[in-house]
């Protein structure tokens, strides 16, 4: 008898556990409760210099530009008139220069870049000129960070069973936080569905991650590392599979949010695209508080922006968007 109820009390468990599990990725919104345009205002140029792929990043009247295929990965504007000042972060090979650009950060006159194929985080200290290199462990593999202080790094991991990682100015990875799903089929040991850009609130209280695949925003508290998901109708990442004579194609289902930037708000470019149904794209910056809660969209019309940035103080919306001839999209959105 006492086997028995054993047996019972074990499936009741595992029954509870199963379930808390399959919960985690159950979608905790499905609609946002206030829709508007953006309205459009101007298109404004970048001169001195061709841009390709450009991601920006603004901190106290400047605006850092990154191209990820010009000579000089950085290049200084003043804002909001976005007129040139001067280029720096020359391509090379040297221990302080970069050949492939992943990722950077730009606050307190300090630009930090992650630097592909060799493993560092090369900082340019823009009040000093001088320039200093974290080099990471070769278990350290990221595709995007952010410094949560001057001696510590979050990221997004690349490997692991872990989806983020705490680096220290060691380039050793301190902590780790986000389980990945165990039972999440993968076609590598990449974890390829859940990568994503990450960023810090300016308060510096919360990290957070949104996925490119899936549509799953994670948000760290920095004080205390507990996290929680926000999760929209499309849910988590999926693969679709193809067949082609006799290959098997692999194919993200949806490909949600891209851009990223944090003020008061957390505010994501939503592509929304899903290949099962193109016809669904939404093309808008959709809003949350650090709760995770959804606030509102601002539909931006049929640009895709590589990078945005919001003025809430004039409420503006500044969009970059790549091979235009004026890159820069300024809109009138109602901060809420």
């Amino acid at each position: 008898m006492n086997r028995k109820i054993f047996r019972i009390s074990l499936m009741v468990i595992s029954s509870i556990i199963a379930i808390s599990c399959e919960k985690k990725n159950v979608p905790t919104y499905q609609e946002f409760g206030i829709k508007d345009s953006a309205v459009f205002v101007e298109k404004l140029g970048l001169d001195s210099i061709y841009l390709t792929y450009a991601q920006m990043k603004i901190d106290q009247g400047l605006c850092c530009i990154a191209d990820y295929d010009g000579k000089n990965h950085f290049h200084m504007y003043s804002f909001p008139d976005f007129n040139y000042l001067y280029s720096f972060g020359k391509k090379g090979k040297s221990n302080d220069e970069i050949i492939t650009l992943l990722n950077f950060t730009f606050r307190d006159n300090k630009v930090r870049a992650l630097c592909g194929g060799s493993r560092k985080i090369v900082e340019y200290d823009l009040k000093t000129g001088r320039n200093s290199v974290v080099k990471m462990d070769k278990d350290v593999m990221i595709l995007s960070m952010c410094n949560i202080d001057n001696d510590n790094y979050i990221s997004t991991a690349l490997y692991g069973e872990q989806r983020i990682n705490i680096i220290s100015e060691e380039g050793k990875i301190t902590k780790q936080l986000v389980d990945l799903p165990q039972k999440e089929e993968r076609i590598s040991k990449e974890n390829s569905h859940w990568i994503g850009p990450i960023d810090v609130s300016p308060d510096g209280k919360y990290a957070v991650s949104p996925m490119r695949y899936g549509e799953i925003i994670d948000i760290i508290n920095l004080e205390d590392f507990n996290h929680v998901r926000a999760i929209g109708p499309l849910g988590p990442p999926k693969y679709i599979h193809k067949r082609r004579g006799g290959a098997i194609y692999h194919l993200e289902k949806n490909n949600c949010f891209e851009a990223m930037n944090l003020q008061s708000r957390i505010y994501l470019y939503f592509n929304g695209q899903d290949i099962t149904t193109p016809e669904m794209k939404e093309n808008c910056i959709c809003v949350y508080d650090y709760n995770g809660s959804p606030i509102c969209k601002h539909y931006i019309g049929e640009i895709e922006p590589s990078s945005i940035h919001i003025d809430e103080e004039n409420g503006y919306l500044y969009c970059i968007v790549p091979e235009d001839d004026n890159m820069i999209y300024k809109y009138k959105i109602e901060i809420l």
